[in-house]
């Protein structure tokens, strides 16, 4: 089973909700889960990939978008939809040139069907791939592939990014508030 073994279980999807809603200048909030060196099965096919679960906000956040099919929605989220979005990596690794768009994902033993596959991103600042990756909606992750109630990450796009130190300052502040951390 995925493991997130190496992040303390304390970001919780209450706190990216209050950053949302009380932080001033913030424009979009993502919610995130991620598992990394995770072997998923298409068919007759195996290959070790990093999983996001991730709301619907992160694709435009990243800038990312689809070559083919469509990205998670907001009813995947709250559907718990047994949905994927794939790296060009994958769909090379477990689809062989052949559109993936309808095809099942295997991860844990549980099926998702594969909706989009992201336009490739290149090799990231450490050579490694940015495009050895699979999308879930993060509610999906959390209640039916990790099991964990707690997010990886929380990701805060700004209405106006020159303005990004004093947002900073409030998420800190929020988030030391929700979480009784008295500084340093």
């Amino acid at each position: 089973m995925p493991s997130l073994t190496s992040v303390a279980p304390t970001l919780r999807f209450e706190d990216a909700d209050a950053i949302a809603a009380e932080i001033p200048n913030v424009r979009r909030v993502s919610r995130e889960q991620s598992a990394f060196d995770i072997d998923v099965q298409a068919r007759d096919r195996t290959a070790t990939t990093s999983i996001w679960g991730v709301s619907a906000e992160w694709m435009e956040i990243r800038g990312d978008d689809v070559t083919v099919g469509r990205g998670i929605s907001e009813e995947d989220i709250e559907t718990l939809a047994r949905v994927t979005v794939i790296g060009e990596d994958l769909q090379r690794d477990l689809f062989a040139g052949e559109n993936p768009v309808g095809q099942v994902i295997r991860i844990a033993e549980v099926p998702f069907t594969v909706i989009g596959v992201l336009v490739p991103r290149g090799a990231g600042p450490g050579g490694s791939s940015l495009d050895n990756l699979l999308l879930l909606p993060v509610s999906t992750a959390s209640k039916r592939l990790f099991n964990r109630d707690y997010l990886t990450t929380i990701t805060v796009q700004l209405e106006d990014p020159d303005r990004y130190e004093p947002a900073v300052a409030a998420i800190t502040a929020l988030l030391r508030e929700r979480h009784g951390i008295v500084p340093p």
